[in-house]
Formats: structure tokens, C-alpha cells, sequence
């Protein structure tokens, strides 16, 4: 998945589990690191979807946001977004 981000902006950015979860699974834990260094925010999550504020992006730049969960069964899953600083 590739976000454009304007400079300057504060954008929440929402990773899906469900098609990850079996019936009845939850996520139990989430993190999110990224990289190059931006700053993240309000990290949260849900049964099946993980949360984050995201800010600081330089034009141009490109970012990877990377979403580490645990869930109910014990699966420790991991997804990225891809940002990128541009005008829009």
C-alpha cells in the first residue's frame, strides 16, 4: 500500500487484519516502528485493525511504516505501509 503524505500534514493510517484472522481471533497486541525517523502518534487498536498517526514527512522522502501484532491464537503477524512525502 503507497500513502502520499503532504509535508506538514497529520494523517491516521489504519492496517487491516481480518483477512489474516481466523473466526473468533483478535489482535492482543500491535506496534509500529518507522523508518526513516517520522513521528507517530496515538498508536491504537481494535479486534482486527491497528492504528497510527503519522507526521514530520519530508518531500520526497519515502517511509516504512512497519505494524507488528499479536493476536488470541498466539500468531505474531507483521505488515508495512509505504508513505511518501509529496504534495497533493
Amino acid at each position: 500500500m503507497l500513502e502520499l503524505i503532504s509535508p506538514g500534514e497529520t494523517r491516521v493510517l489504519t492496517q487491516s487484519w481480518t483477512d489474516a484472522l481466523a473466526s473468533g481471533e483478535t489482535l492482543t497486541a500491535s506496534s509500529w516502528s518507522v523508518s526513516p525517523s517520522a513521528t507517530t502518534a496515538d498508536a491504537a487498536f481494535g479486534d482486527a485493525s491497528a492504528s497510527v498517526a503519522l507526521s514530520g514527512c519530508e518531500l520526497g522522502q519515502i517511509y516504512r511504516l512497519v505494524n507488528v501484532v499479536e493476536t488470541s491464537a498466539g500468531q505474531v503477524l507483521e505488515r508495512a505501509i509505504i508513505v511518501r512525502g509529496a504534495e497533493r
